[in-house]
């Protein structure tokens, strides 16, 4: 008779989960081992003597007993009596088949429970490799925005530079030295002024030219340049008879050729003493400036058109070396056409 253990199927892991290096898969192997050897040996000493009619003669043949040699007390062919030698290792009662059985049930959940975490692992593996592969790809992201960032700012760079260096040139090129003629031709560069042409102007500064006044382009403005002392009495404000044609000419041209243009009254003096003392330097001025602007506004000039400034002397052009017969050139009349217009 032969006892069976049935203990269920059994189940092994996936080639994934534990590989032959580890020790886990090392202990539960050997485990196994030792239960398949366990159950082989009792399998085999489960075997009984056989009885009955076929039992008898050499190998179960047949034939009677007395065939068979007999077998002394001191040995033989059975040492037992003639009967086959009892298994030394007699079967195994349900108790331990229940202990074995048990064993490989908690084997075979213990191997569940691994594999089932080692599913988890790859599940939480998977899913970082996932976010660091996002990750990289926002990095990637970043760096080619930077680069076209970094593109597009020396590209403006470089537009800036030569929208610069075109306009150095066109400044450049519209430089051009004073016009001024007569005896105060170098004012201008006595002061130190940058003169540039405005062509629009230029063109028509030769109608402005009037005996005993000086005309000239200063940088982007014509200055007409009259002495104090010819169109004043000297030291007041009131302007000369003989001179007050000579303004409302002036206006008349200033109205033909410069309709549009703001027109400045700027009145200087030379900063000699003036009675009555009380009487300052721009107080002066501005008296002078303002009876020119009432000339000129007389002549046929809008009042929005012209505007006055009293400088006193605060702005001198000229140095003592121009001073003749003790009176400086820096007490002056000028009349600025600017290119701005007023409407």
């Amino acid at each position: 008779m032969l006892f069976t253990l049935q203990a269920g199927a059994a189940t092994f892991p996936r080639q994934n989960f534990l590989q032959p290096q580890s020790g886990i898969y090392s202990q539960f192997m050997s485990r196994i081992t030792l239960v398949l050897l366990l159950l082989v040996s009792l399998s085999g000493g489960c075997r009984q003597p056989m009885t009955g009619p076929g039992a008898q003669g050499p190998l179960f043949g047949g034939g009677n007993a007395a065939a068979w040699p007999a077998v002394s007390q001191n040995g033989g062919l059975f040492a037992n009596g003639g009967q086959y030698p009892q298994n030394p290792n007699p079967a195994p009662d349900n108790a331990q088949i229940q202990q074995l059985a048990s064993q490989y049930e908690s084997l075979n959940s213990r191997l569940g429970q691994f594999n089932s975490d080692n599913e988890n692992l790859h599940t939480q593996i998977a899913a970082m490799q996932q976010r660091l592969q996002n990750a990289n790809n926002y990095n990637d992201s970043l760096r080619q925005q930077l680069a076209d960032t970094m593109n597009q700012l020396q590209q403006s760079q470089a537009q800036s530079q030569q929208a610069t260096a075109a306009a150095q040139q066109q400044i450049a090129a519209n430089q051009q030295p004073s016009q001024a003629t007569g005896p105060w031709s170098n004012a201008s560069a006595a002061t130190g002024a940058t003169i540039r042409a405005n062509n629009g102007l230029m063109e028509r500064l030769q109608t402005v030219q009037l005996p005993g006044f000086k005309s000239w382009m200063d940088g982007d403005v014509i200055r007409i340049e009259g002495p104090t002392d010819r169109l004043f009495v000297s030291g007041s404000y009131q302007i000369n008879s003989n001179d007050a044609m000579t303004i409302a000419n002036l206006a008349n041209a200033i109205r033909q050729n410069f309709p549009q243009q703001l027109v400045g009254v700027e009145a200087h003096w030379d900063g000699s003493p003036i009675q009555p003392a009380t009487t300052s330097h721009h107080q002066l001025t501005a008296t002078q400036a303002l009876a020119v602007f009432d000339l000129l506004v007389k002549s046929g000039l809008p009042h929005e058109q012209v505007f006055t400034m009293a400088l006193g002397s605060n702005r001198p052009r000229y140095n003592n070396a121009s001073v003749q017969n003790g009176i400086s050139p820096n007490r002056r009349i000028e009349i600025v056409i600017y290119p701005e217009t007023y409407r």
